[in-house]
C-alpha cells in the first residue's frame, strides 16, 4: 500500500533527539514540499530498481548528534527549512537484546552481511507546482 504524511510526523520525540522515522522496503518515495512557496522549490521522486530504505528531516545529521554537534533534548531542535534526505540499500536493524552494555549489536538476522551491497534507483527532480 502506498503511505502519506508530512516530514515532521515521521519525527519522533525521543528525549534524546536521534536518527528516527526510517521506511523500508520502499519502492518509491514522493518527497513535495508544503506550505506557501517563497522562491524556487521542487519535488522530488525516487524510484528504486529494487526496495530501498529512506529518512527524510528538517533536522541535519549533526541536530542528531552524528559528527558531535548533537542537542542533548529533542526539545532543542529547531526544524529547518532544509529536507535531508537519506536513501539506503538497508539499515542494520536495532533488534538487539540491549541497548545500553558496551557495542550492542543486532541480533543476525538483523544484521546486514559484510559485503559489497548495490542499490540503484533514479532520482528525479521537478517543478512542485507540476502533477
Amino acid at each position: 500500500g502506498q503511505f502519506h504524511s508530512s516530514i515532521l510526523n515521521q519525527t519522533v520525540p525521543y528525549i534524546r533527539p536521534q536518527e528516527n522515522g526510517y521506511k523500508e522496503d520502499v519502492c518509491f518515495a514522493y518527497i513535495m514540499p508544503r506550505g506557501p512557496s517563497r522562491g524556487y522549490r521542487r519535488s522530488v521522486l525516487i524510484l528504486g530498481e529494487t526496495t530501498f530504505g529512506f529518512s527524510a528531516h528538517h533536522f541535519s545529521d549533526s541536530d542528531f548528534g552524528v559528527g558531535g554537534g548533537y542537542q542533548r533534548h529533542t526539545s532543542d531542535l529547531r526544524p529547518r527549512p532544509q529536507t535531508w534526505l537519506h536513501v539506503d540499500y538497508r539499515q542494520q536493524g536495532v533488534g538487539g537484546i540491549d541497548s545500553w552494555g558496551f557495542n550492542p549489536s543486532p541480533l543476525s538476522k538483523y544484521s546486514l552481511p559484510y559485503a559489497p551491497l548495490h542499490l540503484t534507483f533514479t532520482l528525479s527532480t521537478f517543478d512542485s507546482n507540476q502533477p
